[in-house]
């Protein structure tokens, strides 16, 4: 029993024996070695020499780059409106539409015009159709026999009423018929004239003035057929309405308001002794109370000349730097900085506030990458003044080196590194 007990002892021994021994040959070689030296990447900067910055901030409001009062051209009742307020529209799409029935109507009138005046113009320069003119050779004829038998009876009473043989309301009746027969004689052969030979110039010519005019109304139809039609002058998206469907509105009364989100912008106002200085600012950021943790560039767009009346101050409108996403809406809270050269001649070495660290012993250090080895060393730091995100050293640093911004706390002396965002080195 003894033995069964130990040889059992003894398998198992060497079973574990078997599993340690692997266990420990991996350990000898270094299994942990890969680990310590694999490369880590990391963010980083070129650092510049500035001088130390003041820091200036002022309250803002957000405004769109521009909010556009939108109205029709043209007078009637409303027959489309769905669009609603928040809505984003693109560019050219419609928001409104006016009842076109009457604008229609005139084009279609004026067509007609048109055409009429074509065809007469037409005619004229043709000259009239063989038909025609038999026609107007007979009315000819017959305006000259009626001509003849005015003029004898004329004649005839004529000699009556000398002799005083005939009242002179006789005379007159005769000679007022003799008139309309040879006006009428002289009317005919005029159109007889015409058709043969066609119209003179300068009627041609004053048919054709008149179909320009024509033409000039039935484009100036056409165009008001077209304001029925109230389109989006930009991509943006509708703030109020001030009408709804079937309200008839007047040309030129706003019927909604397009606020343009192509650019966020910002007012403020500065002192004057703020303006003198503005051509020194080479930072400007904002924050809106409304989003917190992010912080958004921004640039000037421009600057008033006149102080506002309230407070004495200068408007400036900045040009925010953000997408959609930031939703950053027009009446938002923020806070503008302004980074100014301070009025002490001390320069430094600029380094993001974030590569800063404390060592064990709380000493301020940075990590500064050698671009030959492509590995880290750690440098002391001395004379750091803060300026928003940005830091200010007097020692420590030197113009031109390459600073760790993100990442230090897991680095090493002497650590292999590689850079990220597409930096490039010196090697």
């Amino acid at each position: 029993m003894k033995g069964l007990t130990g040889n059992r002892i003894g398998f198992w021994v060497s079973q574990a024996a078997a599993l340690l021994i692997p266990f420990l040959f991996f350990c000898g070689t270094g299994l942990a070695e890969p680990q310590q030296q694999r490369i880590r990447p990391v963010k980083t900067v070129v650092v510049k020499e500035r001088h130390t910055m003041d820091l200036r901030e002022f309250p803002g409001i957000a405004r769109s780059a521009k909010e556009v009062k939108l109205s029709f051209r043209v007078a009637g009742p409303v027959i489309s409106f769905d669009t609603t307020v928040g809505r984003s529209v693109e560019k050219g799409e419609v928001l409104a539409r006016i009842d076109p029935r009457d604008f229609q109507n005139q084009i279609d009138r004026l067509k007609a015009g048109v055409r009429e005046a074509q065809a007469k113009l037409s005619a004229m320069k043709k000259g009239a159709r063989p038909a025609d003119v038999k026609m107007l050779e007979s009315e000819l004829d017959a305006a000259r026999a009626a001509y003849k038998e005015a003029k004898q009876n004329y004649e005839r009473i004529s000699m009556l009423y000398e002799k005083e043989v005939v009242p002179e309301s006789y005379y007159e009746k005769a000679r007022s018929a003799f008139d309309t027969a040879s006006a009428k004689q002289e009317a005919a052969a005029q159109n007889l004239a015409k058709a043969r030979k066609g119209s003179r110039a300068e009627d041609v010519r004053a048919m054709e003035s008149k179909i320009d005019g024509l033409e000039s109304q039935l484009k100036a139809a056409r165009d008001a057929y077209g304001d029925t039609f109230l389109r989006a002058p930009f991509k943006g998206v509708v703030n109020r309405k001030f009408a709804e469907v079937h309200e008839t509105v007047a040309a030129g009364h706003p019927v909604l308001t397009l606020l343009d989100f192509s650019a966020r912008e910002v007012r403020t106002t500065i002192p004057e002794k703020m303006v003198r200085s503005m051509d020194d600012v080479n930072h400007i950021e904002c924050t809106f109370n409304a989003i917190e943790g992010k912080t958004f560039q921004a640039d000037i767009k421009e600057i008033g000349k006149k102080t506002d009346t309230a407070n004495q101050s200068y408007p400036v409108t900045l040009v925010v730097h953000a997408t959609r996403k930031s939703r950053i809406y027009p009446g938002m809270a923020a806070t503008v900085s302004f980074s100014l050269p301070s009025d002490g001649e001390d320069r430094g070495i600029a380094v993001p506030a974030d590569s800063i660290f404390a060592d064990k012993d709380g000493t301020s250090c940075v990590w500064v990458v050698n671009e030959d080895s492509m590995t880290v060393e750690k440098r002391r730091i001395e004379g750091v003044t803060l300026s928003g995100k940005t830091a200010v050293l007097k020692n420590g640093v030197f113009k031109g080196d390459r600073v760790v911004c993100a990442g230090a706390p897991f680095l090493e002396e002497g650590r292999k590194v590689k850079l990220l965002n597409n930096e490039s080195s010196r090697r």
